[in-house]
């Protein structure tokens, strides 16, 4: 169980990442969200949230030399539908 407060934490970052890749003309697919929702709702770690991410777009994980997480294959995470 987390508390309300990481409870609107990561809501709040959940929120940024979306609309952050919105701004760049993505939606998250219905996998990336399921994933969201789970993390928010603290069924999942944030270690097991970034493995789930990766997993989804097919990567072990990586990271760039800024240690920002990459994804070489972002489609199955979003599409490219814009929104209106």
């Amino acid at each position: 169980m987390i508390s309300p407060e990481e409870r609107r934490r990561r809501e709040q970052a959940v929120r940024f990442a979306r609309n952050s890749v919105r701004l760049e003309g993505f939606i998250l697919s219905e996998e990336a969200e399921a994933l969201n929702q789970r993390y928010i709702d603290g069924e999942l770690t944030r270690a097991e949230y970034n493995a789930a991410i990766f997993a989804l777009a097919g990567l072990p994980g990586s990271r760039n030399s800024w240690g920002m997480a990459t994804l070489n294959n972002p489609t199955r995470v979003m599409n490219t539908s814009q929104t209106s």
